[in-house]
């Protein structure tokens, strides 16, 4: 493949991390700004403050580094295609050949001869995803089925009508939230498999939202609790994520949380619809 594709083709992929990181960090709603941090004045950077270049700042604010620039250049690059494969082309719980990865990454920058022809590319890459997919939601189901059966027995664990199992570890004396009320909650996710994929100790803050606006198995345990309360859910991969390969532990994986009701609000009223004027 000639170099001038494989440059066109980081390009592209350094343009779509960069528009992804872009949008991840924005703030959630454009109501943020009314949030009481926002009020709190600003600093402005270093590099303003004292007249220097923004070169100057970033040469400043470079931690030190045992690699070359040339080394930390390509990793960075590295870590950035990466980036864009696996959050937006391949589910990231997907089993890959790390080895081979690297092999084909290496054959496109040295400007090797594939093993495979460029229309075998995205057939491979498809087949082997659907090959992934139904082997892992047929493990999933499996490995749920047995579960619930087995942790439904348990003391104090409680199944509902929908599938939904949880066990109250503290109760509440606050509010019960309402579908369309917003709750703050302190939280962690994890896997059967004991992994933590989630948790609201990873983003430094409890998280707030609308509790119509998540998966089916929120929606249905917060309105169990009462403000102050804790408990542990056991999601079925129905009232989770789902189908959805690109979700913690691929499609319909049981999903295990620990939730803190920290605070219920009733949500913001909508604004007010105007009549339409009569016509003249």
């Amino acid at each position: 493949m000639p170099k001038s594709i494989v440059l066109a083709v980081l390009v592209a992929v350094v343009a779509i991390v960069g528009i992804t990181i872009a949008q991840t960090t924005q703030p959630a709603t454009e109501s943020a700004a009314d949030s009481p941090a926002a009020e709190a004045p600003t600093t402005q950077p270093a590099a303003e403050a004292a007249g220097e270049t923004v070169a100057e700042a970033a040469a400043e604010a470079k931690p030190e580094s045992k690699f070359t620039a040339k080394q930390d250049a390509s990793y960075a690059l590295g870590v950035m295609i990466g980036f864009s494969a696996m959050r937006q082309q391949m589910p990231v719980y997907m089993d890959l050949d790390e080895e081979h990865l690297q092999a084909g990454l290496s054959d496109i920058i040295n400007d090797k001869e594939l093993r495979i022809e460029n229309q075998q590319i995205m057939a491979a890459l498809q087949g082997y995803l659907m090959k992934w997919i139904t082997e892992t939601t047929e493990k999933n189901k499996a490995e749920g089925e047995k579960f619930f059966a087995k942790n439904g027995k348990r003391a104090g664990v409680i199944t509902t009508e929908s599938g939904l199992q949880y066990e109250v570890v503290k109760e509440g004396a606050g509010a019960t939230p309402k579908p369309t009320d917003i709750v703050t909650v302190n939280y962690k996710g994890t896997l059967l498999s004991g992994e933590v994929f989630d948790s609201s100790e990873r983003h430094g803050a409890p998280a707030e939202f609308p509790i119509n606006q998540v998966i089916t198995g929120w929606t249905e345990g917060l309105q169990l609790m009462k403000e102050g309360g804790k408990i542990k859910l056991y999601v079925p991969g129905k009232l989770a994520y789902a189908e959805r390969p690109d979700r913690p532990g691929g499609p319909f994986a049981t999903l295990i949380f620990e939730v803190e009701l920290l605070k219920v609000a009733a949500a913001p009223p909508a604004p007010a619809t105007l009549p339409f004027p009569a016509q003249p």
